[in-house]
């Protein structure tokens, strides 16, 4: 499946569409199409509260856990990752299946704004819990997502560019989305290509490592 590219820099087509009116042109049908799943899914358009979707302790470790098979054979591709993505500000994250944040690091000069908008360990980054953006987006349609700037459904992430990919199992199950967020003003088609070819590496080893236990 190709790849889904959403990308707003002015704000003028999302508030039309909070306001319930109809999409300007056919360029919107990307848009509009994803911010009425948000919308019906109930994810809030504006104000997100802080401690939404967030899962600490014994919930968080259990999500981890599920992952194991996954974590323990890619850790050193994730780290490796994380470490030269930082140099650009950019945080990678890998969420579960439902798009809860099970691992992060990362971030450079954007590790504090990553803090504050939940872009943390145990966050949830679902469509249901915030809308239109990469991780969610990625795994609800099985494909690589970009999601720049007001593309996001929700407000507060206006600001931002993520950039995910997701993550299959040996037997071909989408079970995470590993993605790479910063600002919109560090948006680079090179970051999503790393996040990509990360996500890819992680595959083939553990599909290797399986076959290597199997055999």
């Amino acid at each position: 499946m190709s790849a889904l590219v959403l990308e707003l820099s002015q704000q003028s087509w999302w508030e039309r569409f909070q306001r319930g009116l109809e999409r300007p042109d056919d360029g919107a049908a990307l848009l509009w199409e994803r911010w009425t799943r948000s919308r019906e899914l109930g994810a809030p358009n504006d104000e997100i509260p802080a401690e939404l979707g967030l899962e600490r302790g014994v919930a968080l470790r259990a999500r981890q856990e599920r992952l194991d098979p996954l974590l323990s054979e890619v850790r050193d591709t994730f780290d490796e990752g994380a470490a030269a993505l930082a140099a650009y500000d950019f945080t990678l994250l890998l969420a579960d299946a439902e798009g809860v944040v099970v691992r992060a690091g990362g971030g450079g000069a954007f590790a504090p704004v990553a803090q504050s908008v939940r872009l943390i360990e145990g966050a949830s980054w679902g469509e249901a819990a915030r809308g239109t953006n990469a991780i969610g987006t990625a795994l609800a349609e099985g494909r690589p997502t970009a999601v720049v700037g007001a593309a996001h459904y929700a407000r507060p992430f206006h600001e931002l560019v993520c950039y995910a990919a997701p993550v299959r199992d040996p037997e071909g199950r989408v079970v995470a989305a590993l993605d790479a967020t910063s600002m919109v003003s560090q948006a680079h088609p090179a970051v999503w290509a790393l996040v990509s070819a990360t996500a890819q590496a992680m595959e083939a080893t553990w599909r290797a490592r399986a076959w290597a236990r199997a055999s």
